[in-house]
């Protein structure tokens, strides 16, 4: 029964069997995220011949843009992607790399 399962877990089947707690899901999919994102860059590379730009990656900016460099990518939609948590978002998060350029190595 779902009044068996504690709070802050993952769980997944019938019946539901807890597999994880939402922390260490976070952070596994936080690196898996990482993963996908340079699988993707390189299918572009391959399936399009052509070498990935930073509009490819609408979800994925949070690797490449912080504060630092918001102004520089104008032209995602972070803000309305975000919305009320734009403001949160923008004073607390730090991104992996510098630039897309940095990301892309």
């Amino acid at each position: 029964m779902i009044k068996d399962i504690p709070d802050n877990s993952v769980a997944v089947g019938t019946p539901a069997k807890v597999v994880c707690s939402i922390d260490d899901y976070y952070k596994k999919r936080k690196e898996k995220s990482l993963e996908e994102a340079f699988v993707y860059a390189r299918s572009i590379k391959r399936r399009f011949h052509r070498n990935p730009v930073p509009s490819d990656f609408n979800e994925e900016f949070v690797f490449f843009v912080d504060r630092n460099n918001i102004n520089e990518y104008s032209y995602l939609p972070i803000k309305y992607q975000l919305g009320v948590a734009y403001e949160k978002w923008i004073s607390g998060h730090k991104a992996i790399f510098s630039s897309f350029e940095q990301f892309l190595m």
